[in-house]
């Protein structure tokens, strides 16, 4: 009969970070016991803490793991001919298809932004700031190129930080109707936020 391979100690980490960004998006972090992630995870409680030193660590560690960084897809634009409207597009398109993917990491900021408010800025700081400088950079990018008027790039970046979080809530939160494919919303989005809706 054939041995089962043993898990390496960062595979076992892993494996318990997976369990416990179900269970925490679930029950929020007050809601959550270390033995109700242990028993999704298929581990006992000792285990955890063998490689977590509380909850708060382990939960630290959940905002690193689903840090999304553009930063790559962002430089790989900005040095191309494209237009500002194609750049934005694609980003808008790829945070779309990173939630609609995996729609955990927006139930675990808002647990956070109610339940655990040192957390709530680590999730920012982690996941949100780094779209925010994306937007900043190819407005900035726009404004240099003539192709935007003379703007705030930070304020025009949270708005566009905002309308499209607030979209993703809606979507995969709230589950609301759908109206538009995810290359329609990533383009309406672009297209009123670039031009507006006035005549």
């Amino acid at each position: 009969m054939e041995q089962k391979k043993r898990m390496s100690g960062q595979e076992r980490k892993d494996q318990i970070i997976n369990a416990a960004v179900k269970v925490f998006s679930e029950n929020g972090f007050l809601g959550t016991k270390t033995r109700e992630i242990a028993e999704a995870a298929g581990v006992s409680e000792a285990m955890i803490f063998k490689h977590f030193k509380n909850k708060d660590d382990l939960y630290r560690s959940i905002i690193k793991k689903i840090r999304k960084d553009h930063s790559h897809e962002l430089n790989f634009f900005l040095t191309r001919p494209e237009s500002v409207w194609d750049v934005l597009k694609v980003v808008v398109l790829e945070i779309l298809k990173e939630f609609e993917e995996d729609p955990s990491f927006l139930r675990l900021i808002l647990y956070s932004a109610l339940e655990e408010k040192k957390f709530a800025f680590n999730f920012m700081e982690e996941n949100v700031f780094g779209k925010m400088e994306a937007f900043r950079n190819i407005i900035k990018m726009g404004i240099k190129k003539g192709d935007i008027r003379d703007v705030n790039p930070d304020l025009a970046a949270q708005m566009l930080c905002d309308m499209i979080g607030g979209y993703c809530i809606s979507q995969y939160i709230l589950k609301q109707p759908k109206h538009l494919e995810k290359e329609d919303i990533a383009e309406t989005y672009v297209d009123i936020f670039l031009n507006g809706i006035m005549k």
